[in-house]
């Protein structure tokens, strides 16, 4: 309701954990909250982005293994129940980094594609293999989210930079020629690490 009240063009809902982030929601609990910010967010004309299955390796850090995934018919009949507009599966990726080579589930997420009328989201897209994003695209998937990748990247041009700025601070003998706390120095190539990345 703060997200819609400040002008935010969409909103994004995951009802499937509850408040505290960590105990999972029930079907009829995922749905209710999910209706609720619905029906709040296309009084005003935005869109909402529900997410239904969880995000997680298969084989690697997902718990309750293959059947925490997006269940196509139970997928379709969310999107149904809910109203949402965009909808978030989970098919194998994961948030943060992949503990080695992920695995994407294309059947499945074709099987989703097949049976749900609205765009597909791809959480987790950092790590994922240009050809899976490609492959993901032909089945559906119209919005990826990236986040990890671009905060890896702004963390990585931060570290490079302060150590070129305590380098060249203690080969100029401290003299002052150095600004060593110009904050401006290490952002500027923060911010460009992140357009590339994205």
């Amino acid at each position: 309701m703060q997200f819609l009240a400040m002008g935010f063009t969409s909103v994004m809902i995951d009802g499937s954990l509850q408040e505290d982030g960590k105990a999972p929601r029930s079907w009829d609990e995922n749905v209710e909250v999910t209706c609720k910010v619905v029906e709040a967010a296309h009084a005003i004309g935005v869109p909402v982005e529900g997410e239904f299955g969880m995000l997680g390796q298969i084989g690697g850090d997902l718990k309750g293994g293959e059947s925490a995934l997006t269940d196509p018919d139970m997928a379709a009949k969310f999107v149904e129940t809910t109203g949402i507009d965009i909808l978030a599966v989970g098919v194998g990726t994961t948030h943060g980094l992949f503990k080695g080579k992920p695995y994407i589930d294309h059947e499945r997420l074709k099987q989703i594609d097949a049976k749900v009328k609205v765009p597909l989201v791809m959480h987790g897209g950092t790590g994922v293999p240009d050809e899976d994003v490609r492959q993901g695209i032909t089945e559906g998937i119209r919005k990826i989210n990236f986040d990890t990748g671009i905060r890896v990247s702004f963390i990585e041009a931060v570290a490079d930079e302060v150590h070129t700025i305590e380098k060249e601070w203690d080969e100029a003998d401290k003299s002052g020629s150095v600004r060593k706390y110009d904050i401006r120095r290490v952002l500027r190539p923060a911010r460009a690490a992140m357009v590339e990345a994205v």
